[in-house]
């Protein structure tokens, strides 16, 4: 009995967008370990593939670093796949992307700063 195969495509088309946390430069923003040394992001390429459409990431403000790391929220990339559907802002972080207590990664939104609306109501 032969089985089938699925083949994994992606469910959005994708395009490259410049790398937000080297600014398309291939090389380590902060010049930690050497000038030589390649971006933690876009491993050195200057570019980081997103799904389409995208917007830019409320976490990091699109600068795709939080402090001096990379941003947990985008990767680095600057940008966050867009929602499906109707959206409204997060209640938790009021649409920041961060815990107002820690500064972290809003556990809610997942650092999006909004939230699926469902029917009105906000879950």
């Amino acid at each position: 009995m032969e089985t089938k195969r699925r083949m994994r495509r992606p469910l959005r088309p994708q395009e490259y967008v410049p790398c937000a946390f080297c600014q398309g430069r291939g090389t380590d923003p902060f010049g930690v370990m050497s000038e030589l040394s390649v971006c933690g992001a876009c491993q050195g390429e200057g570019r980081l593939l997103v799904d389409v459409p995208h917007v830019p990431c409320v976490y990091c403000g699109g600068s795709g670093s939080y402090k001096t790391y990379r941003c947990p929220v985008c990767s680095g990339s600057g940008v966050v796949p867009e929602m499906d559907g109707p959206t409204v802002s997060c209640g938790e972080c009021r649409g920041r992307g961060a815990d107002p207590s820690s500064g972290l990664v809003c556990l809610h939104c997942h650092g999006r700063g909004r939230i699926p609306e469902l029917s009105g109501r906000v879950r």
